[in-house]
């Protein structure tokens, strides 16, 4: 068996049952380690409903990426322009990037829009999207190339979450094969997402977990990982990201946001760097402060700006006077 991803060859990992009836086997990639089931037969009978019944983390999911989203459109993209949610399922993602002030849509060939209606994707009416999300798709896919194409013909980035493949690759029953509904054929290693990247000439961010991002734009990977807008609004308790101004401008809270910014605009090490990563990120640290040290406004400039929505942009001038 040919891995759907890169055409190399594929070893059998192991049999599982799926929909409790059918053994079924798994193939590893033996090149970009994508671990993919043989053909699956089963599909027609896995999606008599197109939303799986045993999801009950739907709602809480949904709630946790629109945060996640949102941060990631505040740092690195135009958040004037449109969006998509592709796979949106009933809409929720949907609805609730729209309470947050971002002009969203929602495309799902297979599910009825029950929280966002009016608001289904037309390319004819949408030409321009800032940026497609997919979260919790691509474990779906038979062919995630041709998704991948599709979604690339409609914006130059795509936000998606799967799950990560741990190594070495667990034994059933592992939660996120879902063998008990039968919907998930497709699992990802960082690696297999590099090879994408690859194919389709674009760049790869990754929290080495489970939230990634193909894009065309060069982005900091130092930012995307440790997602600073995000970690600024968890920590002051921000309920939204639509109060982000209101709260942070009450002055008597602009010495605890002045010294909180600070802290989060220096980079923290993951498990996922490597030691020579893990050592040009010290050295970066080292400089921010440096250059905080002597420059003391430049903190409450950024914290301004924030509020503006200018973040991702002062963090660029930020780095550029620091190199220089």
């Amino acid at each position: 068996m040919k891995c759907i991803v890169c055409n190399s060859k594929t070893k059998e990992i192991f049999k599982t049952k799926i929909l409790s009836k059918y053994d079924v086997a798994f193939y590893q990639c033996t090149s970009c380690e994508f671990l993919q089931t043989e053909k699956p037969f089963w599909l027609k009978e896995a999606y008599q409903s197109s939303m799986n019944l045993t999801d009950t983390g739907v709602l809480d999911r949904n709630l946790f990426y629109s945060k996640k989203t949102a941060a990631i459109l505040f740092s690195f993209f135009d958040t004037s322009g449109s969006f998509l949610d592709f796979a949106g399922g009933y809409g929720i993602f949907t609805r609730r990037m729209r309470d947050l002030g971002f002009d969203y849509y929602w495309d799902d060939p297979y599910t009825e829009n029950l929280i966002a209606k009016g608001f289904e994707y037309k390319k004819s009416k949408i030409p321009d999207v800032e940026l497609v999300t997919a979260f919790e798709t691509y474990e779906h896919l038979e062919d995630p190339l041709e998704t991948t194409e599709k979604l690339f013909k409609i914006s130059d980035s795509i936000l998606f979450s799967t799950a990560i493949l741990p190594d070495p690759v667990p034994d059933p029953p592992w939660w996120y094969y879902g063998t008990e509904h039968g919907q998930h054929i497709s699992f990802f290693r960082v690696k297999t997402l590099r090879k994408i990247a690859n194919i389709f000439k674009c760049n790869l961010y990754t929290d080495g977990k489970d939230l990634h991002l193909l894009t065309k734009k060069n982005i900091i990977p130092h930012i995307f990982i440790t997602n600073t807008v995000y970690e600024l609004i968890k920590s002051l308790n921000f309920s939204g990201i639509s109060r982000l101004s209101k709260s942070l401008i009450a002055p008597d809270k602009e010495k605890d946001f002045y010294f909180d910014l600070r802290n989060r605009i220096i980079f923290q090490p993951t498990k996922f760097m490597s030691k020579t990563h893990f050592s040009d990120m010290q050295e970066m640290n080292q400089k921010v402060f440096q250059y905080l040290a002597a420059n003391p406004d430049t903190i409450f400039n950024i914290a301004k700006n924030v509020l503006k929505r200018k973040t991702f942009d002062d963090m660029l001038e930020l780095q550029k006077r620091i190199n220089n």
